[in-house]
């Protein structure tokens, strides 16, 4: 079994679910200002099988959100999961050179994707660019004290490894205010493009 095929399984299984709906994702909509959940136009950026996308729709009943992944397979695993819940597409899309226009949306979502991102920074900026001023960018991630670790490397196989500090100087490079930072191996972060 590649370490890929490993990956690929565990975030389509039911352990990496739980711990998205109960840990991860609660600990982001904790941080996430109140005026964002009226947004309109969300981005997912790194969808996975959908399972996050789901979620995001119940914090953002109104919005049209438009969930992407670089993977087309994960993609169409989305679909077919989603199929039921209106008001999303899917489609597969590079972090680094999203096929949207500037200033589309009103919240962009990141959860567990730019470390597997060669051209991190280039992401980021990305999701600047597509954000409406104003907008917010929620991040969940993981930093160098995970994506390090022998162990990970060999099962996730990061594509960047990079600190809490990196990622948030990158957001100021990118015209965004950091508004709240917690954790750190498993970091959230709300900034908020200005």
């Amino acid at each position: 079994v590649t370490s890929e095929r490993f990956l690929k399984f565990f975030v389509n299984g039911f352990v990496w679910t739980i711990l998205l709906k109960f840990l991860f994702l609660p600990r982001l909509r904790k941080i996430l200002p109140p005026e964002a959940l009226g947004a309109v136009r969300v981005l997912e950026i790194g969808c996975g099988a959908g399972e996050s996308t789901k979620i995001f729709k119940t914090w953002f009943p109104r919005a049209f959100i438009t969930a992407t992944d670089y993977d087309a397979s994960q993609v169409g695993e989305a679909i077919v999961r989603c199929a039921s819940t209106p008001g999303i597409e899917f489609l597969a899309a590079d972090a680094s050179h999203l096929p949207h226009g500037n200033g589309l949306f009103d919240v962009v979502i990141e959860t567990n994707t730019f470390h597997h991102v060669k051209d991190w920074r280039l992401a980021i900026g990305e999701a600047g660019r597509v954000l409406k001023k104003g907008g917010i960018f929620a991040i969940m991630d993981e930093g160098r004290q995970i994506t390090s670790f022998p162990v990970f490397r060999i099962i996730d196989r990061p594509e960047s490894v990079f600190g809490i500090e990196d990622f948030g100087a990158e957001l100021k490079d990118a015209g965004m205010s950091i508004e709240e930072i917690k954790g750190r191996g498993i970091f959230y972060i709300i900034a908020k493009k200005y």
